[in-house]
């Protein structure tokens, strides 16, 4: 999405330390996100820096996984363009046996997590470098 192209009409969360749910230093635990109803969700990295793990040996992020219970569960790519990163139908694939993603539902508790996916021995690995929940409201 370049700065030229409008944001669809999602809901947004800004990713941030005060909602990142790993062990932080501090000891405080993150807050959750609340967003409506939504057949898809924008992912606002801003300026965000991610504390990268040195034995991932990656750069940067290179994926999001999204969960919603155990039987709900998808991956895109994570190439936020202009700092958003959108996250609907046509970006999320279904991991599993995953029905194809329908949107965001009143009820719904995501997990949101933007880390590095890779191949290690044949199958597909996820390294959770920053994540968070959301409950739709």
């Amino acid at each position: 999405m370049s700065a030229a192209e409008p944001t669809p009409p999602y809901p947004s969360i800004i990713v941030d330390d005060a909602h990142l749910m790993l062990k932080r230093a501090d000891g405080a635990e993150g807050k959750s996100y609340e967003i409506p109803p939504a057949d898809g969700l924008v992912i606002d990295v801003g300026s965000y820096h991610f504390q990268i793990p040195p034995q991932l040996k990656v750069d940067a992020p290179n994926s999001v996984n999204v969960i919603i219970g155990k039987d709900r569960q998808y991956l895109a790519h994570w190439e936020p363009k202009g700092g958003k990163e959108v996250l609907n139908q046509a970006a999320l694939t279904p991991i599993g046996k995953a029905p194809p993603f329908d949107g965001f539902h009143a009820g719904d508790t995501i997990v949101i997590g933007i880390g590095f996916s890779g191949i290690h021995d044949s199958n597909l690995s996820f390294s959770v470098i920053w994540v968070s929940m959301a409950k739709v409201k």
